[in-house]
Formats: structure tokens, C-alpha cells, sequence
């Protein structure tokens, strides 16, 4: 017994013969959880339990037929048998606590069912979620269907999730059609986006760009190519189609021209304007230049040289104080060089920075003009004071004089070893005989 059960009297008057009418009715109180007229009935709905073991309800023994029925009716929601309080045994497809889900596949929603993207809303009956369909939501929707159609660029792929492709290796794209290369389609940047990624890791490339991946850039004839390091002139890197990336001291749209000293040899001012820049900093000057930016004129062979003088120009020498010539070597005097023809000459004398003219033997005066003859000079009596000396020890003397020094007189134009004063005497002044003893005369000719 699962509730107390007991008789009821209720009195009536009979309306029309005022005779005293006794019903008894035999009346349970269930326990929770019991139900019927004898409380012989489980109760497994959500209205029959309020928690707690005091009655739930008063059934009178008349009303027993009609509350079985509904009960019956009520119970684990018409799907399945009320076993004991709050536990039914549901009939099949249908689960939950009170029968009230229905199974789809023998699973319910909350464990599964509709291949858990959809609803089970009524036995073996799914409403599936947006992106999937199919009897039990198992198949994802794919709007491009992933490719693989007679009009498809690839082979197709598999629909895995909704708008999601599982594209086979080397495809991609969202119908699976776009070739990777690098795992990239060329949408998305494939082949260094220089090129166009055709089948899977195989590129072709935009003009101008080369390899594999199209990431070199070709200056010439092919990206990397050893033409390309010839088309920078072999003093650049190629960055770009025909454009060169010149390494330091090189310009120009093939890095060929070379700078020296910050100008480019193109610059009209390059090496001072004396020279060609063939190499970085590396000048070839022009005859009469020197100095690694031809900035120094070069002169004679050994320079300018002496104190104070320099070089101005290619072969052009400004000489110090006593100086002069072509390279400064040589002193002045009188304001001439011994080339030109200070000190009479070389025949005649040197020209010294110190000494001025120093004669040569035979010459004397302060610029060696004067010649000497057998140590005099004209003024201190040379040739006898009877001529002239006109070369070194060399007189011409003057009138009836003779002799290397014109110091002999002649006696009727000889001398004595002439024949003068016909031998019988001596010439002792101009036409002026000594005769010897025992002759006599003008030219001692005559005998005593």
C-alpha cells in the first residue's frame, strides 16, 4: 500500500420523497510518487512528484476507472511505461527521462543524432543545422561543390564542412582548382607573385622574372642567369627586371661606371679633370699629371729642383731665387743659365748659385768673356801690349810686331829667325838693326 486509504459517508435528502440517502465511497491519499484509486499505480510525469513523501492526492473508489485512463494515457508521454516513481522505460525511438525525445538512429539529439549537426525532431526525423543536409545531416554543404566537374580546372575535391573543401595535395582554392605552388595559389601570392602557378609546384613566369619559384629577376637573358651578372657589369646584383643594384663605388644603369673620389667617371671634372677613372678610385692621369686624383703636375724628370721652386704646370717649373732651367738644376748668373749662355758658355766658364761665373782656364771677366793670353788679360798686358788677344793665348798683334806673345820686333818685316838684318845683326826694335862687328848698314848688309 502506498498511500491511506478509507471510507467516506456523504447524506442526501431525496428531493421529492425528503427520504435520507447514505453514499460510502471508499477514498485513498497517495504517496508521492503513487498514483490510482488504490495507489497501486507509479507516477513517472513531472505534475505527480512535488519532492517530498506526504500524499499527492485523494482518488475515490468510483472515479477509479477514469483515472487509470488518464493516467495510463499520461505517463512517460505516451512512449514508454512508468516502472516506478520517476522511472520509465521508454518504448522504442523514443528517450529522456519522461519518453518525451525521439531517437534518430537509435540516438538522441543530445548524444549524436542527425551525425550531430541537426535536430531529432521526430522519431528517425532531422532538421539539420544551415551547411549540412541529408537524411541524418551527414553530408556537409559545399556551394562549389568542390570542383571536379567536366568545367573544373582540377580534380576535385571533398566537401569535409560546410563551405569547407579537402582539396587532394597540390590543389587548393575553394572549388579545389587553383594549382599551389609553396602551398600558395596564385591568388594568394604563389611563385613570389611573379608568375602564375599552373600545376601543382610548377610555375610559369611574368616577363622579366625566372627559377623556380619566380623570385629571380632576370636582367638578360633568364632570371639567375650568368648572363645577368655581365648585363651589371659584373659590379651588381640584378633586383628587378633590367634593373641592377650597384655595389659601392659604381653607378649607372648597368653599374659600368666607376667613381673616383666621389665623381663619376663621366663627370668632367673626374680626376681633376686630368685623367679617366677605369676603376673605383683608381685614376689613369694624362701625360703631365700625377697624384691619385691627378691633381699634381709633374715637370722635369727629377722635379723642380732647388729651394723654393715648384712645379705649375705639366713641365713648367717656377724656380727659386738663382735658379732657372727646365727643372730648376741649373744656377743663373747675369740672369742667364749656363744653356743660355750665362758665363760665356760651357767652353768658356760654370755658372755657380754660390760663386756666380767661374772661368775656365783661358777666360777670365765676370761673365768669362774676356779671354786670357798666357795669364794676362788685354788690360793687364797681354801680347807684349803689341796686339790683341783675341782667343785664349792666341794674340794678333798689331803692326811690325810678331810672335806668339808680340813681344818680337821685326827689322824690315822679319825677325831674326826670318833672316832679319840679313843675319849679320840683331833686331833689337821695330826696323831697327844691332849689326855684328865687322858689318854695317840699315839691315847690317854691308861689310867694314
Amino acid at each position: 500500500m502506498h498511500g491511506t486509504c478509507g471510507v467516506l459517508s456523504t447524506t442526501t435528502q431525496a428531493p421529492d420523497t425528503n427520504e435520507t440517502i447514505v453514499t460510502t465511497t471508499s477514498q485513498c491519499q497517495c504517496f508521492r510518487g503513487w498514483g490510482g484509486a488504490e495507489c497501486a499505480q507509479a507516477q513517472c510525469s513531472s505534475s505527480s512528484s512535488n519532492g517530498s513523501g506526504s500524499p499527492s492526492g485523494i482518488h475515490d473508489s468510483d472515479d477509479r476507472d477514469s483515472t487509470d485512463t488518464q493516467q495510463g494515457q499520461q505517463q512517460c508521454s505516451g512512449h514508454g511505461a512508468c516502472l516506478s516513481p520517476g522511472v520509465c522505460a521508454c518504448a522504442g525511438g523514443w528517450g529522456g527521462a519522461h519518453c518525451a525525445d525521439p531517437t534518430c538512429d537509435g540516438l538522441l539529439t543530445t548524444s549524436g543524432a542527425c551525425s550531430g549537426a541537426g535536430t531529432c525532431v521526430d522519431l528517425n526525423t532531422c532538421e539539420c543545422m544551415p551547411g549540412y543536409q541529408g537524411a541524418s545531416c551527414e553530408e556537409p554543404i559545399c556551394a562549389s561543390g568542390c570542383g571536379g566537374g567536366p568545367d573544373s580546372n582540377g580534380p576535385g575535391g571533398k566537401c569535409v564542412a560546410p563551405e569547407t573543401c579537402e582539396c587532394p595535395e597540390g590543389w587548393g582554392g575553394d572549388a579545389c582548382s587553383e594549382a599551389l605552388c609553396g602551398s600558395l595559389p596564385t591568388s594568394s601570392g604563389a611563385c613570389s607573385r611573379h608568375g602564375q602557378c599552373s600545376a601543382p609546384e610548377e610555375c610559369t613566369c611574368h616577363p622579366g622574372w625566372g627559377g623556380r619559384t619566380c623570385a629571380l629577376p632576370s636582367c638578360q637573358h633568364g632570371g639567375g642567369s650568368e648572363d645577368d651578372v655581365g648585363y651589371c657589369s659584373g659590379h651588381g646584383l640584378c633586383v628587378a627586371p633590367h634593373t641592377c643594384s650597384c655595389v659601392a663605388g659604381y653607378s649607372g644603369d648597368r653599374c659600368e661606371v666607376a667613381t673616383c673620389h666621389g665623381l663619376a667617371a663621366t663627370n668632367a671634372e673626374v680626376c681633376s679633370g686630368h685623367g679617366h677613372c677605369g676603376q673605383v678610385d683608381s685614376c689613369e692621369c694624362a701625360q703631365g699629371w700625377a697624384g691619385a686624383n691627378c691633381e699634381t703636375p709633374t715637370c722635369h724628370p727629377a722635379g723642380c729642383a732647388g729651394e723654393g721652386s715648384s712645379c705649375t704646370a705639366p713641365g713648367v717649373c717656377s724656380c727659386g731665387a738663382g735658379l732657372g732651367g727646365p727643372g730648376c738644376e741649373q744656377a743663373v748668373c747675369g740672369g742667364k743659365t749656363i744653356l743660355e749662355g750665362a758665363c760665356g758658355g760651357h767652353e768658356k766658364g760654370a755658372c755657380t748659385a754660390a760663386q756666380g761665373c767661374v772661368c775656365n782656364a783661358g777666360w777670365s771677366g765676370d761673365e768669362c768673356t774676356k779671354p786670357t793670353c798666357f795669364g794676362a788679360t788685354q788690360e793687364s798686358g797681354a801680347c807684349s801690349g803689341h796686339g790683341a788677344c783675341v782667343a785664349p793665348d792666341t794674340c794678333e798683334c798689331e803692326g811690325k810686331w810678331k810672335g806668339y806673345r808680340c813681344d818680337t820686333p821685326t827689322c824690315d818685316g822679319k825677325t831674326e829667325m826670318e833672316g832679319a838684318c840679313s843675319r849679320h845683326g840683331t833686331c833689337e826694335a821695330i826696323d831697327s838693326c844691332k849689326c855684328d862687328e865687322g858689318w854695317r848698314g840699315k839691315q847690317c848688309a854691308r861689310k867694314t
